[in-house]
């Protein structure tokens, strides 16, 4: 065994050389993220910016507490026929619409799709009817 790893039990366990664990870091912010979400987003509007970028899981919180007028941009939103990429955090784009995202952004299942134009318009149609 490599000096190195000596006193190390496994990766899952305790370092006993080390003292650290495999447990995930403590936040940079001492808020929820949604507190921060509404924080910042708040700030962009008292700043004069008309909109902010946000969560697609968000828009609904941030819409009832910012007005329907200020603007909401929602990443990473996937149909349910495309391929998620390094997207986590999915959201349709008939739920992003439902939950207030006023621009849904929808980039790679259109022009990664074998015909773009097909695409655009299965997810405008799914857009539409989540809104009547």
């Amino acid at each position: 065994m490599p000096a190195a790893n000596r006193g190390c039990e496994s990766s899952r366990r305790r370092c006993r050389r080390t003292g650290r664990t495999k447990r995930r870091p403590r936040a940079a912010w001492p808020e929820a993220p949604a507190d921060r979400a509404f924080r910042l987003a708040d700030l962009a509007r008292r700043c004069g910016l008309d909109g902010a970028w946000t969560s697609a899981r968000d828009p609904a919180a941030l819409r009832a507490r910012l007005g329907l007028d200020f603007l909401l941009v929602a990443p990473g939103i996937r149909p349910v026929w495309s391929r998620t990429g390094d997207w986590t955090h999915i959201v349709t784009p008939g739920d992003a619409r439902r939950r207030g995202a006023g621009y849904p952004v929808v980039g790679r299942p259109i022009t990664r799709a074998d015909d773009p134009r097909v695409a655009a318009a299965r997810i405008a149609e799914e857009m539409a009817a989540a809104i009547g």
